[in-house]
Protein backbone atom coordinates (compact mmCIF):
# COMPACT_ATOMS: atom_id res chain seq x y z
CA UNK A 1 0.00 0.00 0.00
CA UNK A 2 1.65 3.42 -1.16
CA UNK A 3 1.17 6.41 1.65
CA UNK A 4 2.61 8.95 -0.35
CA UNK A 5 2.16 9.97 -4.37
CA UNK A 6 4.01 8.83 -6.76
CA UNK A 7 4.42 12.45 -8.84
CA UNK A 8 4.29 15.24 -5.11
CA UNK A 9 4.73 12.28 -2.62
CA UNK A 10 1.98 14.22 -0.55
CA UNK A 11 0.55 12.08 2.04
CA UNK A 12 -2.48 10.20 -0.01
CA UNK A 13 -6.01 10.07 1.50
CA UNK A 14 -9.19 7.23 1.51
CA UNK A 15 -11.81 7.84 -0.66
CA UNK A 16 -14.93 6.75 -0.13
CA UNK A 17 -14.97 2.46 -0.29
CA UNK A 18 -16.66 0.29 -2.86
CA UNK A 19 -19.85 -1.70 -1.71
CA UNK A 20 -19.16 -5.33 -0.31
CA UNK A 21 -18.22 -7.42 -2.48
CA UNK A 22 -18.50 -11.69 -3.24
CA UNK A 23 -16.07 -13.67 -5.41
CA UNK A 24 -15.70 -17.45 -5.37
CA UNK A 25 -12.76 -19.66 -5.21
CA UNK A 26 -12.75 -20.89 -9.57
CA UNK A 27 -12.40 -23.83 -8.81
CA UNK A 28 -15.42 -23.82 -6.94
CA UNK A 29 -17.43 -21.79 -9.41
CA UNK A 30 -16.64 -24.66 -11.98
CA UNK A 31 -17.74 -27.59 -9.37
CA UNK A 32 -20.93 -25.27 -8.89
CA UNK A 33 -21.14 -24.42 -13.38
CA UNK A 34 -20.71 -28.42 -13.31
CA UNK A 35 -23.54 -29.27 -10.85
CA UNK A 36 -21.29 -30.43 -8.64
CA UNK A 37 -22.14 -28.25 -6.23
CA UNK A 38 -25.35 -26.52 -4.60
CA UNK A 39 -25.56 -22.62 -4.30
CA UNK A 40 -25.50 -23.02 -0.68
CA UNK A 41 -22.39 -25.33 -0.49
CA UNK A 42 -20.85 -22.62 -3.32
CA UNK A 43 -21.91 -19.99 -0.46
CA UNK A 44 -19.69 -21.92 2.53
CA UNK A 45 -16.49 -20.72 -0.24
CA UNK A 46 -17.60 -17.54 -0.53
CA UNK A 47 -15.15 -14.70 0.33
CA UNK A 48 -16.16 -11.12 1.35
CA UNK A 49 -13.97 -7.99 0.63
CA UNK A 50 -14.21 -4.29 -0.53
CA UNK A 51 -12.15 -2.08 -2.43
CA UNK A 52 -10.49 1.42 -0.69
CA UNK A 53 -9.56 4.30 -3.27
CA UNK A 54 -6.30 6.14 -1.95
CA UNK A 55 -6.50 9.68 -3.14
CA UNK A 56 -4.33 12.23 -3.94
CA UNK A 57 -5.00 15.73 -2.02
CA UNK A 58 -1.80 17.77 -3.70
CA UNK A 59 -4.48 20.53 -5.07
CA UNK A 60 -1.69 23.05 -5.17
CA UNK A 61 -2.92 26.75 -4.82
CA UNK A 62 -3.90 29.94 -6.84
CA UNK A 63 -0.30 32.06 -6.01
CA UNK A 64 0.79 32.96 -9.59
CA UNK A 65 4.06 34.54 -10.86
CA UNK A 66 4.70 36.39 -13.82
CA UNK A 67 7.66 35.03 -16.09
CA UNK A 68 8.46 35.86 -19.40
CA UNK A 69 5.24 38.06 -19.02
CA UNK A 70 3.00 34.48 -19.09
CA UNK A 71 1.27 34.23 -15.45
CA UNK A 72 2.23 30.56 -14.23
CA UNK A 73 0.79 29.06 -11.05
CA UNK A 74 3.82 28.45 -8.35
CA UNK A 75 2.00 25.26 -7.20
CA UNK A 76 -0.68 23.78 -9.46
CA UNK A 77 -2.28 21.02 -8.61
CA UNK A 78 -0.35 17.22 -8.60
CA UNK A 79 -1.67 15.24 -11.78
CA UNK A 80 -3.03 12.66 -9.39
CA UNK A 81 -4.90 14.99 -7.73
CA UNK A 82 -8.12 13.52 -7.39
CA UNK A 83 -10.26 16.89 -8.62
CA UNK A 84 -8.26 17.83 -11.22
CA UNK A 85 -10.99 18.10 -13.31
CA UNK A 86 -13.86 19.17 -10.83
CA UNK A 87 -13.80 15.43 -9.02
CA UNK A 88 -15.16 14.74 -5.97
CA UNK A 89 -13.71 12.13 -3.24
CA UNK A 90 -16.96 10.00 -3.64
CA UNK A 91 -16.03 10.29 -7.70
CA UNK A 92 -12.45 10.95 -8.24
CA UNK A 93 -11.17 11.61 -11.40
CA UNK A 94 -7.20 10.01 -10.75
CA UNK A 95 -7.16 7.32 -8.22
CA UNK A 96 -3.36 6.59 -7.05
CA UNK A 97 -4.18 3.13 -5.96
CA UNK A 98 -7.03 0.63 -5.28
CA UNK A 99 -6.65 -1.67 -2.06
CA UNK A 100 -8.46 -4.54 -1.38
CA UNK A 101 -9.73 -5.25 2.05
CA UNK A 102 -11.25 -8.74 2.90
CA UNK A 103 -14.15 -8.44 5.71
CA UNK A 104 -13.85 -11.42 8.24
Amino acid sequence: MLEKCPICEATLINGTDSKLKITYPPEKLQEFAAGLLSIEQLNEFALFHYERHRLCPNHGNRDTIIEDGVERFIAPPCQNYYGIRGGTIEVPDVVVEIIKIEDN
